[in-house]
């Protein structure tokens, strides 16, 4: 297929994307954006597909011609304060949109101008969508606001974790979610705090160092959890449980930061699925001239977590491993897994595998050939919108599912 400038799918969302899927989670913050009006109102089409609710906390004041021009930000300024008489609201972040970035409106200024003039604290983002993708956004919005709002406690409820970096543009995440819940339960009796940003109130980010421990479970709530361990003195571990030896890895490295012990019922539970994995390795051995093969497209966390269960507990071996993002907001990214800038690349991938297990995005599982075996796990999803919120593709239950579906893949190359 010859280069082209047209993109045939979707491109890679921008930061300012990132910031409003995460904003949009806070159920009591409220939001408003210097930009046309109708490039808020697309935002919006992607938002419910994430299962982002609507709460009526989203406001554009529109520009047109004669603000561009002169770089008139009056009804910007004008409908800060009049937000702030109205709704009343404890903060309020203010963003430009692309348009304004790029005719350099000073959003940080505004700030400066109207603040003593609200009661509202006034958090500004003036990215725009020019610094980075998605991935950054969600990074940028959870920095920010815990370096606003995060308080110093002299408080820590025992036995309470909080989780961070579960944002909505993760397939499935309030599923994902409740899995970490139960793990860290039935392994600790430990309870969750806060669940920042997907099930998170402003009160949240500001009662966030009263948690015993932070689980980061994406790279991008990394500087968030740093600024809790300085101001609040809270430990925190990273990662994210995928596989069986991944979580009992990943109970053991919570067990050393909290310093208790994990169940045995527990474990002996996971290392007895574990062992019946042997199932499917034999089945490689009984027929070695056909490989069991993985691809994975994803959000990086998801990526190296399925790819190292594919590839570490099953012996499959790897075609392509993509992330969905840029790897600007990851800590010591595998070098095996890889971000494709050129879509033309990524559709050529896409196009050569054959009876590959494919673990994707809605996009990615259309390009590919139908002789693949395909599984939905990441976004875009266009045409299904996720309702469940029991059905993880982390922890015990999650690789339960997941294994589930290469027995089926295992059907399919039988034939």
């Amino acid at each position: 297929m010859a280069e082209t400038g047209i993109v045939r799918y979707l491109p890679t969302p921008s930061d300012r994307m990132g910031l409003l899927w995460t904003l949009l989670t806070i159920k009591d913050g409220v939001i408003l954006e210097l930009g046309p009006s109708g490039t808020t109102h697309y935002s919006m089409e992607s938002i419910s597909e994430f299962g982002i609710p609507m709460r009526g906390n989203l406001y554009c004041t529109h520009i047109d011609e004669d603000n561009i021009i002169m770089g008139d930000t009056a009804r910007f300024e004008e409908a800060i304060i009049e937000l702030d008489g109205e709704r009343h609201p404890d903060c309020m972040f203010l963003m430009g949109s692309s348009l304004t970035s790029v005719i350099a409106t000073d959003i940080n200024g505004i700030c400066r101008v109207v603040e003593n003039d609200v009661s509202a604290k006034l958090i500004p983002f003036d990215q725009g969508g020019f610094v980075g993708d998605y991935s950054y956004g969600l990074q940028l919005a959870l920095t920010s606001i815990t370096k606003a709002l995060a308080e110093k406690t002299q408080e820590v409820k025992p036995r309470t974790f909080n989780i961070l970096g579960a944002g909505m543009d993760s397939y499935r995440m309030k599923s994902d979610v409740k899995e970490v819940c139960r793990l860290m339960e039935e392994a600790f009796g430990w309870t969750a705090h806060e669940i920042i940003p997907c099930e998170s109130t402003l009160d949240s980010f500001r009662h966030a160092g009263s948690a015993a421990v932070n689980i980061v479970i994406r790279d991008e709530a990394l500087p968030a959890a740093k600024i809790l361990e300085e101001r609040c003195e809270t430990p925190y571990v990273t990662g994210m449980p995928y596989g069986y030896q991944g979580t009992l890895k990943w109970l053991e490295q919570v067990a050393a930061s909290i310093g208790e012990s994990v169940s045995p019922k527990l474990i002996a539970d996971i290392q007895e699925k574990s062992m019946d994995l042997r199932r499917i390795k034999m089945w490689s051995r009984m027929n070695p001239n056909q490989k069991l093969k993985f691809a994975v497209v994803g959000n990086y966390h998801l990526a190296k977590g399925l790819s190292q269960f594919f590839e570490g507990e099953l012996g499959m071996t790897p075609t392509i491993k993509l992330c969905s993002h840029s790897l600007k907001t990851v800590n010591e990214p595998d070098e095996t897994i890889v971000y494709c800038e050129d879509e033309t690349i990524k559709i050529q991938q896409l196009e050569s595998l054959e009876d590959t297990f494919i673990a994707a995005d809605g996009i990615s599982l259309h390009v590919a050939k139908e002789n693949n075996y395909k599984l939905r796990v990441s976004y875009p999803s266009p045409g299904f919108t996720p309702i469940a919120n029991h059905l993880p593709l982390c922890g015990e239950y999650g690789t339960d599912f997941v294994v589930e579906e290469i027995y089926n893949y295992l059907r399919m190359l039988r034939g």
